[in-house]
This record gives structure tokens, sequence and C-alpha cells, in this order.
């Protein structure tokens, strides 16, 4: 058996699993990554971009630290609005929306943010997004980027999920103002992208 611990940033609490938790502690993930060493290689199944940082691996008196870096595959997003589809927050501005070219969630797929930053989970976005009586100031994406209303392209969308939406629900709609709360449901239709917070 190797024991393998993994400190994914700053503050985050080391793991020592054979089957690794998957993504940072701040979520209700319930997923799981298995972790193994073939050939004197590090193996994440299904790695994302947030599995990337310092792993240490000891088998018997030996000690190895492995960097991981996995590349952010951003695929999914669509890129050609005003704003690159990646628009930052005008009330939080460590926040960015990244949209979807297709407008139907995949609940069970994990959508990378662009390098340097990591897909907020619902409680990050509650501790940002308080406000319920806010009704001044610009949308979140509504007509915003050379978007009509929440269409773009001829296809309608309005909810940034987060990372552990599939359990949670929770959304943030871009047709009402940046401040304002997030919102919760279970529908996988308009979906608008993802929300995403600079590392």
């Amino acid at each position: 058996r190797i024991n393998c611990t993994a400190r994914l940033a700053p503050g985050v609490p080391a793991y020592t699993h054979w089957v690794f938790p998957a993504q940072a502690t701040q979520c209700s993930d319930t997923s799981s990554k298995r972790l193994s060493l073939a050939n004197g290689t590090l193996v994440i199944e299904n790695a994302t971009a947030l599995d990337s940082g310092l792993y240490k691996c000891r088998a018997g008196g030996l000690t190895a630290r492995v960097q991981v870096s996995v590349t952010a595959n951003t695929s999914w997003m669509l890129t050609t609005d005003r704003c690159g589809g990646f628009r930052q927050s005008t009330y939080d501005r460590s926040v960015y929306y990244a949209v979807s070219l297709f407008s139907t969630w995949n609940k069970s797929k994990y959508y990378d943010c662009p390098r340097g930053y990591h897909w907020a989970c619902t409680e990050e976005g509650r501790k940002i997004f308080k406000s319920n009586n806010n009704w001044s100031g610009p949308y979140l994406y509504y007509s915003q980027c050379g978007w009509s209303g929440n269409n773009y392209n001829g296809v309608r969308r309005y909810r940034f999920r987060f990372r552990d939406s599939a359990t949670t629900n929770a959304y943030k709609n871009s047709a009402e103002y940046d401040m304002h709360q997030i919102q919760f449901d279970s529908s996988t239709s308009y979906f608008a992208g993802v929300v995403c917070i600079k590392d």
C-alpha cells in the first residue's frame, strides 16, 4: 500500500487516502478520484486542472514528491461574444462568468475554468453574493457583451452553475443584477456556463 498526500492549495487540508477525494474541501462533492502509481508514474483518474499541486508519495522508507500540472480544458467555452465568453463581475472583481457553447447542462461533466481560476462552489457563492434587495447596477450577463437579453447567436442561456450544483441546485441568474444572491433549481436547460473565481 502506498500512502499519498496531496496539498491542492495553501490552506487546504492534506489528505492521506488511497482513494483521493475530488477537488477541495469547500464543496460538498461526493465523488472521488482514484490515486495510484504505475511504473513510477502518478495516475489521477479523470484529472482536472483543480488536481494540480504537490503530491507526496511514501512507499516503505522512501518519499517521492511529484509536482502535478493539469492543463485546463476550456474547449466547452463559447469565446465569440464581446467579452470572449469570460465576463468579470462588476460586484466582486475576483469573480468571472464563463459561457458555455451548449445550453444544456451536463451534471456529470467537470467544466474547467481558464488557467488561474477555479470553478466556484455554492458556499463560495453564498459568501460573496448576499443581497436580495439590490435593484440597481449592471446585470450579470443580460444584454452585456453583445447579448440580446439572455440570447446570444439565437441561443437562450441564463443559468451559471457552481461546481457542486448537481447536489445543491445553485446557480447565478444572468438576468439578475450582479450582486444578487444565488438561486436554486435542478433544471438542465438554459445553461449559460459556470462561475469562476480567481486563484
